[in-house]
């Protein structure tokens, strides 16, 4: 029995070791690319294009830009500030938004999940959408002014 349920995890594991390398395969081919936004200071600045090189070595002096990404501080607010790099600034804005856009789909997705349980399975995708726009927005409603303008109903 115990060989049993070890082999039947061994397998579950290896389909799931499987589907990651399948799924992020090209990471490693686009391996330079990630460091020139995540660690753009460990970059051989040889092997880059020439339009890079010279920011790259005016990079790999400036200590305190270093020590920030060493230290692993959110690439997003280190980019946001050194604006004397701007080529490789615009290459790691567009990766960075990669990241952003698909947090963004994934937490919607996961969102209307839980919207649409098996309890609520009955709504319509007008309803799905009305309550996806109001778990997803960052506008936050002015109860008042909505109570205000709502009609009392009267009593028959």
């Amino acid at each position: 029995m115990k060989n049993n349920n070890i082999s039947r995890y061994e397998t579950v594991l290896d389909s799931l070791i499987a589907e990651f390398n399948d799924r992020f395969k090209d990471f490693e081919e686009h391996n330079e690319t990630l460091k020139l936004a995540f660690q753009p200071h460990l970059i051989e600045i040889s092997t880059t294009p020439e339009y890079l090189q010279i920011e790259l070595i005016e990079l790999s002096e400036d200590s305190i830009l270093k020590s920030l990404f060493d230290n692993k501080k959110d690439p997003l607010e280190i980019w946001k500030t050194a604006v004397e790099y701007p080529k490789l600034r615009q290459i790691a804005r567009r990766l960075l938004s990669c990241f952003g856009t698909t947090y963004c789909c994934e937490s919607t997705f996961s969102h209307m999940t839980f919207i649409k349980s098996c309890f609520r399975s009955q709504w319509t995708d007008e309803h799905l959408e009305d309550k996806l726009k109001l778990k997803t927005t960052k506008i936050e409603p002015n109860i008042q002014v909505l109570v205000q303008k709502k009609q009392n109903q009267k009593s028959h």
